[in-house]
């Protein structure tokens, strides 16, 4: 068939079908990639006969590999793992785990450092199913905590929205310790639980004591500082706040709900915090607005009502608008479609890097909810930077190293090789040498390591 037959025949067939491909126009785009579904409500559960999606709970995007917590109802969900276009089951209901089967996967991590964790329900054979956290490291499953095993004198279920960073992971849970039960976010390092925060703990700034969270989205870890968004109200409503450490010091506040703006508190002029995002030592506060954006270089998050606090090098910008880190909005007001078919504010968004994955409800003539993607953005990672030799100069060692702009640079040190490397200080990449220094009592060694 020559070209100018091929072009009559399709325009004839979109004159017949009723003007399809005008229907059908092409998605937006994100940094020059078409958006493009992923998954939705109705397709095949694969490994699952007969099985449809009818529910995705929670899912995790990073470097092309979506991981994906969904199933045929609400009690129902497993975890699957889309990449190159091929969805496999990884984990479903009846799948043998340590100490049980699966009945439930309730939550997953990104996969880092060739391992990623996940909590479920587990049947161990008696009248009700248990919590548990994994891991899962190729096809090796392992049971790192129940809720029957204390570790370090803590004992919890599992870790409900679980960050990973490296091979640590930070999530929020109810717990047990000295046989008191409490709340609280805690950090596990792959041998040891940490509590980050939890039930009594004094919250810095006007709140009170912590007892909880709000909603989602509210605890983000770059493997280094943890933030979260928290209340002092029994039930966890009221007034809250945004918390988070730098470089691994104590919790400071960002800002919390009595704090003043134009006259009037936060907590008056605007609805609750419901997320915060961390990059280096620049922070990102959601407040309300009805757009997807990239907060930092390695976490989206949607919200219904536009605004937004940024906080940079001491200082706050006001929630008038995406501020602070100053990362591109993908689109806002969700007044337009996606395969030709309307659509409104997504409720689940996840991502790293030039990825991200949102689950967004699809108008059509019986309304479904679909996980779009845009993907494949294959940004070349920073060089590793190349030290200068030191100089060691009236007690204070010094070195220079070459950076890229928008690229964080922590500087590590230990005594003995072998040894724990302890964080000396996070620089932001300029895109020229940067120098750093510091006394030194006894010899040692420096390293500096690339985060993005």
């Amino acid at each position: 068939m020559n070209a100018p037959t091929a072009r009559f025949i399709a325009q004839l067939l979109a004159v017949l079908l009723g003007g399809i491909a005008a229907a059908t126009a092409a998605n937006p785009t994100w940094l020059g990639r078409p958006m493009v579904r992923l998954l939705a409500e109705g397709d095949p559960i694969p490994g699952v006969p007969g099985a449809t999606f009818r529910n995705f709970k929670y899912f995790t995007l990073r470097d092309g590999t979506l991981n994906v917590v969904g199933g045929p109802d609400g009690a129902t969900h497993g975890l699957f793992r889309w990449k190159n276009g091929t969805l496999e089951k990884v984990l479903y209901r009846g799948t043998p785990v340590p100490g049980g089967t699966i009945d439930t996967v309730q939550f997953v991590t990104e996969e880092t450092e060739g391992a990623l964790n996940f909590a479920a329900l587990v049947n161990g054979g008696g009248p009700f199913s248990e919590p548990a956290f994994f891991e899962l490291r190729g096809t090796t499953i392992t049971r790192l905590f129940d809720a029957n095993t204390p570790v370090d004198g803590i004992t919890l279920g599992a870790l409900a929205y679980p960050v990973r960073a490296g091979h640590q992971v930070v999530g929020n849970s109810a717990f047990t310790e000295g046989g008191v039960l409490k709340n609280g976010i805690l950090k596990w390092d792959g041998a040891h639980l940490t509590k980050v925060i939890a039930s009594g703990d004094d919250l810095p700034g006007a709140l009170g004591a912590f007892t909880g969270q709000p909603g989602y989205f509210q605890i983000d870890f770059d493997g280094v500082d943890v933030a979260f968004v928290a209340t002092d109200h029994p039930q966890g409503r009221g007034t809250n706040g945004v918390y988070r450490t730098f470089n691994g010091g104590p919790l400071q506040k960002l800002v919390d709900g009595t704090d003043l703006l134009r006259g009037r508190t936060y907590h008056s002029r605007f609805s609750d915090f419901p997320s915060v995002a961390i990059d280096g030592t620049n922070s990102v506060v959601m407040r309300t607005g009805a757009f997807v954006t990239r907060a930092g270089n390695n976490r989206y998050h949607a919200s219904l009502t536009m605004s937004w606090a940024g906080f940079s090098g001491g200082v706050w910008d006001p929630p008038l608008g995406l501020l602070g880190l100053g990362d591109p909005i993908l689109f806002e007001g969700f007044d337009g479609t996606l395969d030709g078919q309307p659509v409104t504010t997504p409720e689940w968004v996840d991502g790293h890097g030039d990825d991200v994955a949102y689950l967004i409800r699809i108008n059509a003539a019986t309304p479904y909810y679909a996980i779009y993607g845009v993907l494949g953005g294959g940004a070349t990672p920073p060089p590793a930077p190349v030290l200068t030799v030191p100089s060691l100069a009236g007690g204070t060692v010094s070195f220079r190293f070459p950076t890229t702009a928008g690229t964080n640079y922590r500087v590590e040190f230990q005594g003995t090789l072998g040894g724990a490397w302890t964080l000396r200080e996070t620089l932001a990449g300029t895109g020229s040498d940067l120098t750093f220094s510091e006394p030194v009592a006894s010899g040692g060694f420096f390293r500096v390591v690339v985060r993005n």
